[in-house]
C-alpha cells in the first residue's frame, strides 16, 4: 500500500504491508513499515497481532535503554524503529528481523483495534478506515 494523503502527495520509497491468513481470523496478523534500501525494501517497524508464539527480547538486557522491556511477550507486540535503532543497522537485516519488541498495552480485541494501534505506532492517519480482510470460514 503506497502512503500518501487525500491530495495524492505521498512518500516515495515507503510502503505499508498488512498480512493476514485467509482462513484464520485474528491469528498472526502482521503489519510492516518498509523503506526502499538497495535492491529491495527493508522493514523498519512491525506490528504483530495475535502471534502464535511468544517473542523473546533476548538482546534487550544488553542495552541500558532497553532493559525496561520484558524478556518474554506472550501476546500482541510492536517492533518499534526507535528501540531497534539502539542496536544499530544490523537489527534491520533479515537475520536480525527487528529483535526488540514492546507489548501492546491492553492487547488487541479486533481487526479495527489492530488498525488503530497501527496508525498510532506508525504515525499513519486514516489507516483505521481500511476494510477488514475477507476472512473465509473453514472448508
Amino acid at each position: 500500500m503506497p502512503l500518501g494523503d487525500e491530495h495524492g502527495i505521498g512518500l516515495e520509497g515507503v510502503r505499508l504491508r498488512i498480512i493476514a491468513w485467509a482462513f484464520r481470523p485474528l491469528h498472526e496478523v502482521t503489519a510492516t513499515l518498509e523503506i526502499a534500501g538497495g535492491r529491495s525494501f527493508v522493514t523498519i517497524a512491525r506490528l504483530d497481532g495475535w502471534p502464535a508464539n511468544p517473542h523473546l527480547n533476548s538482546m534487550a538486557r544488553k542495552y541500558s535503554g532497553l532493559r525496561h522491556l520484558p524478556y518474554q511477550i506472550d501476546g500482541d507486540h510492536v517492533h518499534r524503529f526507535s528501540d531497534n535503532a539502539k542496536l544499530g543497522a544490523w537489527a534491520f537485516g533479515p537475520q536480525a528481523n527487528l529483535p526488540i519488541a514492546a507489548p501492546i498495552s491492553g492487547g488487541l480485541r479486533s481487526f479495527r483495534d489492530f488498525l488503530r494501534t497501527l496508525g498510532a505506532e506508525f504515525h499513519i492517519e486514516g489507516v483505521e478506515k481500511i476494510d477488514p480482510p475477507d476472512w473465509q470460514g473453514m472448508l
